[in-house]
């Protein structure tokens, strides 16, 4: 990681959750909000998921405490969902309850499309409940205008990206022009 971190400076702020939030308070100088997220997917080890979740309620506290303006996104394979989708369930309630004590909000990351549904379920269940959760789509993906239509519905906050997993022909747009394209029309929908 040290020989990436001066070329990942803009994207990473940093090991500690004390060098995030010092990024964070630069960019709130400049009246730009942040979002933070504590690298890691994938997670196969039911106590590594609970640390993940106790990482991002901690991060929650210190992000209120400094009083800076700026929320979380996580992803779901990080809480456990690759292992049990009611234990990634549980360790995101207990994150978003957290966020919504500490007058925060937490944004559901998107990862591979196998995992596209699973977060998808797991984001309307929460949403029942919370109004502190967003989810992330990917532009790339066909079946994103649909999922981006039902978000738009419930009033879902949404953040959009291009999409960074390596995904089929039959699922996903592969010509960057195309995604960009798409990208543009779902942004649209959103405004």
């Amino acid at each position: 990681m040290n020989l990436l971190l001066p070329f990942a400076r803009r994207f990473v702020a940093g090991t500690e959750a004390a060098d995030a939030i010092q990024a964070v308070q630069h960019l709130n100088q400049s009246q730009i909000m942040a979002t933070l997220d504590i690298l890691g997917e994938s997670v196969r080890d039911r106590d590594m998921a609970i640390a993940a979740a106790t990482a991002y309620k901690d991060l929650l506290v210190k992000i209120h405490q400094h009083k800076i303006d700026c929320n979380v996104s996580l992803k779901l394979s990080q809480m456990g969902l690759e292992i049990d989708p009611r234990l990634a369930l549980t360790n995101l309630r207990e994150v978003v309850i957290t966020a919504k004590q500490m007058q925060n909000f937490v944004r559901i990351d998107m990862e591979g499309s196998k995992l596209t549904q699973k977060t998808l379920d797991i984001f309307w269940e929460l949403r029942r409940e919370f109004d502190n959760v967003g989810a992330v789509l990917q532009a790339y993906l066909f079946r994103s205008r649909d999922d981006l239509q039902k978000l738009i519905r419930c009033g879902g906050s949404v953040r959009l990206c291009k999409g960074a997993y390596k995904e089929p022909a039959t699922i996903a747009w592969q010509n960057m022009r195309d995604i960009r394209n798409h990208f543009v029309e779902l942004m649209k929908l959103l405004f």
